[in-house]
């Protein structure tokens, strides 16, 4: 996907609606390798939201690519991203 399209997802992410997010956020998960690392940085962006760094990170795919922000995240300061790093984490270790 062309980062043109990628930058209003991006902002739909970012939004305060649920669905919106959701819908930004499974975009991103299916538009390959760009889209991921879209999430990445959102997830790992201590400026954005907690929900958009929430939904960022339950849609990032659990794989070794992952791994990098997983354990940035793991010492987050909001448990609850702590809780969802934990958790892909061990979806990534389980695929691998």
């Amino acid at each position: 996907m062309v980062t043109n399209e990628l930058a209003p997802l991006e902002e739909q992410l970012r939004s305060e609606e649920l669905i919106d997010r959701e819908v930004a956020a499974t975009r991103l998960a299916q538009a390959g390798h760009d889209g991921v690392r879209m999430l990445a940085a959102i997830a790992i962006d201590t400026s954005a939201s907690p929900a958009s760094r929430l939904t960022a990170l339950r849609h990032l795919p659990a794989d070794e690519e992952a791994v990098p922000v997983l354990r940035l995240l793991l010492n987050d300061p909001l448990a609850t991203l702590r809780h969802g790093a934990l958790n892909k984490a061990e979806d990534a270790r389980a695929r691998a």
